[in-house]
């Protein structure tokens, strides 16, 4: 955008991954032992072997925006998003399917710092991850100091000092939460 000032990068992801489609030898579909009169069509998926992986896709993309503010000082802000569909075969003798769609997201603001005395870092950081059932949150904040040392003759010591700290959040939202 600007040279040498201000910059922005865009990244896209995607993946996928077939059903294993790994099969028991025998078929192990019972019916669930009903009599003719009561019989049920056998699912087409009965023979596949018991949570065998199923079909996976992910999607992800995201943004930098970086500012060089001057020689000594750095900032970015990143934001990415991810968009994950995962399935389970056949976890049940009834050849019940478990699909799940999870979205994760994180967003940081960060600030590097190269100065004569050393050089610093410090970051805020977000990031969720969340289904229909389950959102699990966590708030991250960090800073240090690197100092270098030269003691001569004596060789050189780095010293780094800083501070973290971290905030998660697990909400429930399943029918059987707390039972």
């Amino acid at each position: 955008m600007i040279e040498d000032t201000l910059s922005i990068s865009a990244r896209l992801k995607y993946y996928d991954k077939a059903a294993s489609d790994l099969k028991w030898p025998t078929p192990v579909w019972n019916n669930n032992n009903q009599k003719p009169d009561n019989y049920q069509q056998r699912p087409d998926n009965y023979q596949i072997a018991i949570h065998s992986p199923g079909a996976f896709t992910s999607l992800g993309f995201g943004s930098r925006l970086n500012w060089t503010v001057d020689d000594k000082n750095n900032i970015y802000f990143d934001i990415e998003r991810y968009i994950n569909e995962i399935s389970v075969n056949s976890i049940s003798s009834r050849a019940v399917k478990s699909e799940k769609q999870l979205f994760k997201d994180n967003i940081v603001l960060n600030h590097d710092g190269n100065y004569d005395f050393g050089s610093t870092n410090s970051y805020l950081q977000y990031g969720s991850t969340k289904d229909k059932e389950l959102h699990s949150q966590i708030w991250v904040g960090e800073g240090k100091v690197v100092l270098p040392w030269n003691l001569g003759q004596y060789g050189n010591l780095v010293n780094t000092f800083g501070a973290r700290i971290d905030y998660e959040m697990l909400k429930n939202d399943q029918a059987s939460a707390g039972s």
